[in-house]
């Protein structure tokens, strides 16, 4: 098989020819049929009503061009059956006439499957596929990156709405910023997060709500939304974050902390003490930002003082004093721990930039599991270098197939090495007692056959003391809801994903590959 030169492949538009744009089309209602041939380097593929046939047609002496022409009867395989409707007459209608034929990047795979689901997919350009397998090599990280991506002429416009959802959030949300083509430097720099689940679970509408604005298709049909990973970029906006922008623009304006901001992070609490006004009731230094050195000296100091307090204190003031530090002793140990992530995983960094991976729904009425599990993972694989959180959104009975289906992505991200790095959803959990959520939870768990006792450890920001960070919750997030009553299941989840794990998920395969290219690729 011949390769193919690369100009063809940057430019990813189909050429379309009004000439062989002709009325001859399917009739809505009609029985359709996804078909395939065998042929001896690829297979031929098409859509027919086994009287018209559509598909990436060889023209004697034009070359190909995506028509409609009579049935013929032949040797194939059918690979679904579906009707058709409205939107398929609509998809027909943008690829016939299609002339900038390419193998690699526009096949007849891309133009049946179009049809079909709307997504522009080959599974014979997938990572093991045979045709990726005859190209990739030749292909630069540019031109893979627009495998199975669609041509220009179909690419989405954005569906952003400047609108905020809810007006009352001002703070730990994203700010949108764009639908990336390209991550700079594999998306190293950012916070990366990548929401799974079942087709319906919530996927889109709890992006949504993690940008306080409509940046993702959301609806409750059985077919997913989103028919193709999508990724969405943004920047953090932390409270933290806020109160600097309203001291600089002479707004007096006291914002609390946020419990997910990484200041108030276990793994990342920084200590400092600022002169007398800093002392607790004991005389004691209270913490704030310093280097660790400094944070160690000041936790030495801190119990010296009360143990010279302690001797002439009274037995009600001892008992108090006791228990101040017993504090101070349990955060000591968490410094420790800190400080051995730290040599061992470098200092983490505030998050700043954040990527969010918008992928299909599982268990989609038009893929098969695999299917849906090779083009996630392929494109994610291909595209991202470290995972930061792996959101499960799960909604409803949780049957044995989507238990399965999410058990492919658990395993290729290797869940028991980055366990904390995960985060369970059971969604959709109105009218709920508590009690039915914790069993939906645990019976979630079991199924998945994940721990359901992993959780970080934060400091609340209102009194300073340890705080559990639930990775397994579940959520009510109804549609056009007050915001009082999603606001504490959002601010929970927010926190939980949030959150900065200890360490990032290394997509360690084809690392190899990516170093032969430049630092820029491709949620």
């Amino acid at each position: 098989m011949a390769g193919e030169p690369e100009e063809v492949w940057l430019d990813h538009t189909l050429q379309v020819q009004t000439e062989y744009k002709k009325q001859l089309t399917f009739e809505r209602g009609a029985q359709l049929y996804l078909c395939y041939t065998e042929g001896p380097d690829t297979q031929h593929w098409f859509v027919t009503d086994k009287q018209l046939t559509i598909d990436f047609h060889l023209l004697t002496g034009t070359g190909h061009v995506v028509v409609a022409h009579a049935y013929q009867e032949s040797d194939f395989i059918i690979s679904e059956q579906f009707q058709c409707d409205a939107e398929v007459l609509r998809r027909v209608n943008e690829v016939q006439g299609a002339t900038n034929y390419s193998l690699a990047l526009r096949n007849s795979e891309h133009v049946a499957r179009y049809i079909y689901s709307g997504a522009w997919i080959s599974f014979q350009m997938r990572r093991g596929g045979s045709l990726r397998a005859k190209f990739e090599k030749q292909m630069t990280k540019p031109v893979q990156n627009m495998i199975n991506t669609k041509p220009k002429e179909l690419e989405e416009k954005e569906i952003v709405s400047e609108e905020p959802l809810y007006p009352n959030i001002k703070s730990d949300y994203i700010q949108f910023r764009s639908y990336p083509a390209l991550l700079w430097n594999g998306g190293r720099d950012s916070y990366n997060i990548v929401i799974l689940g079942p087709t319906g679970s919530g996927k889109s509408s709890l992006i949504n709500l993690l940008f306080n604005q409509t940046v993702a298709k959301a609806a409750p049909t059985a077919a997913s939304v989103t028919r193709t990973v999508n990724y969405i970029e943004g920047t953090y906006v932390s409270s933290k974050e806020l109160k600097k922008k309203s001291i600089k623009h002479g707004l007096e304006v006291d914002h609390k902390d946020s419990p997910h901001s990484p200041k108030m992070q276990i793994n990342q609490t920084k200590m400092y003490s600022d002169g007398d006004k800093d002392l607790d009731e004991f005389g004691v230094k209270k913490f704030r930002e310093k280097t660790t050195s400094q944070k160690v000296k000041d936790i030495g100091n801190s119990l010296e003082i009360l143990e010279l307090q302690l001797d002439k204190a009274s037995t009600e003031s001892a008992h108090e004093i006791r228990e101040r530090m017993a504090v101070i002793h349990e955060k000591a140990i968490l410094m420790h721990k800190k400080e051995v992530e730290t040599i061992k995983d470098g200092e983490k960094k505030p998050i700043e930039s954040v990527c969010v991976v918008d992928t299909i729904g599982l268990c989609d009425t038009l893929f098969q599991d695999q299917e849906v599990y090779q083009i996630i993972k392929s494109s994610v694989d291909s595209n991202i270098t470290l995972i930061d959180r792996v959101v499960i959104v799960c909604s409803g009975r949780i049957e044995k197939p989507k238990a399965d289906a999410i058990k492919l992505f658990l395993n290729w991200m290797n869940y028991p090495k980055y366990k904390d790095n995960f985060v369970f959803v059971y969604s959709k959990s109105d009218d709920m007692s508590e009690a039915d959520k914790e069993l939906s939870l645990v019976i979630l768990s079991e199924l998945l056959d994940v721990d359901i006792n992993v959780e970080h450890f934060i400091l609340d920001p209102h009194t300073g003391a340890q705080k559990s960070v639930k990775l397994f919750q579940a959520a009510s997030f109804p549609p056009n809801a007050e915001f009082s009553v999603i606001e504490r299941d959002l601010e929970l989840l927010k926190t939980a994903i949030f959150t900065q794990p200890r360490t990032r998920i290394k997509q360690e395969m084809h690392l190899k590959d990516r170093n032969k290219f430049s630092s820029c690729s491709l949620l």
